[in-house]
C-alpha cells in the first residue's frame, strides 16, 4: 500500500468514527436521586374534635349546633357565641366567669298532681344548677304555684322568675323554665341575667325556645 493509500484509508476511518459518535444513543440526564431517609415520618393524625364535656375545652355554640340536656331526651342550642359544657349532671353555658349564664338538667320528675313533691323536686334541681353556675340565691324563694305557662317554644314550658340573685360580683335576676313531667321524666333549666346587661334576656329565651327531642353530635 503506497502513502497515498494510506491516507485515504485513514481519512475514511477517521469519517466513521466521527459518523458513529453522532449517531450513537443520546446521553440521558442524571435522575433526581430517589429520597430513602429513614428518619422521615408522616404528618401525625390529627386530634379528635372536643366533647364539650368542660368549660376548659372552650367550645363554642355556633348557629343549629345542639347541645344534650343530662337525663333527658331533649336538646337545646345554648346562646349563640357563649362557652358551653355538656356535663354528666348539667349542661351550662356562660358569657363569662360572672356574666349571664344558663344550665339545664333532666331528672325524675313525681306525679304533677302531688304539688308539694313537684315543688320539692323543682327546688332540688334549681339548687343543683345553682351550685354549678356559682349562683348565690340568698333568701330569695320561687313561688311553684305562680308559674306562667308559655307555648312559644317548640316544648310548652312553665317560667318563673327569682330576683336578687348574684354571680360573683354581679347581681341579678333568673329565669326559670320546667317542661310539664311526662312518663316520669321532666327538663328544668336556669338563666341568670346581670343587672347591667340588657342583651342576654332575650337570647336566652330564644335559646330555650329550642328545647326539643333529637340527638346531640
Amino acid at each position: 500500500m503506497n502513502r497515498r493509500t494510506q491516507i485515504r484509508v485513514l481519512a475514511l476511518a477517521l469519517a466513521f468514527a466521527a459518523s458513529s459518535v453522532a449517531c450513537g444513543p443520546k446521553k440521558q440526564p442524571p435522575k433526581d436521586p430517589v429520597d430513602t431517609d429513614p428518619t422521615s415520618e408522616p404528618d401525625p393524625p390529627k386530634p379528635p374534635p372536643p366533647k364539650c364535656e368542660k368549660l376548659d375545652e372552650k367550645c363554642e355554640s355556633k348557629g343549629g349546633k345542639k347541645a344534650k340536656i343530662p337525663g333527658s331526651v331533649l336538646v337545646f342550642e345554648p346562646v349563640l357565641g357563649w362557652t358551653y359544657a355538656q356535663g354528666e349532671k348539667v349542661t351550662i353555658a356562660q358569657a363569662g366567669e360572672e356574666e349571664s349564664c344558663q344550665g339545664l338538667v333532666g331528672y325524675e320528675a313525681p306525679d304533677v298532681k302531688d304539688t308539694k313533691k313537684t315543688d320539692a323536686a323543682r327546688q332540688a334541681q334549681l339548687d343543683a344548677i345553682a351550685a354549678e353556675l356559682k349562683l348565690n340565691l340568698g333568701k330569695s324563694k320561687v313561688a311553684w304555684k305562680n308559674a306562667e305557662k308559655y307555648d312559644k317554644g317548640k316544648v310548652p314550658l312553665l317560667r318563673w322568675t327569682l330576683e336578687k340573685v348574684t354571680r360573683g360580683a354581679k347581681k341579678g335576676d333568673l329565669l326559670l323554665v320546667a317542661t310539664v313531667p311526662n312518663d316520669g321524666k321532666a327538663v328544668f333549666g336556669v338563666a341568670f341575667v346581670p343587672g347591667d346587661d340588657d342583651k342576654s334576656a332575650e337570647k336566652i329565651v330564644t335559646s330555650f325556645d329550642t328545647i326539643a327531642p333529637g340527638e346531640a353530635p
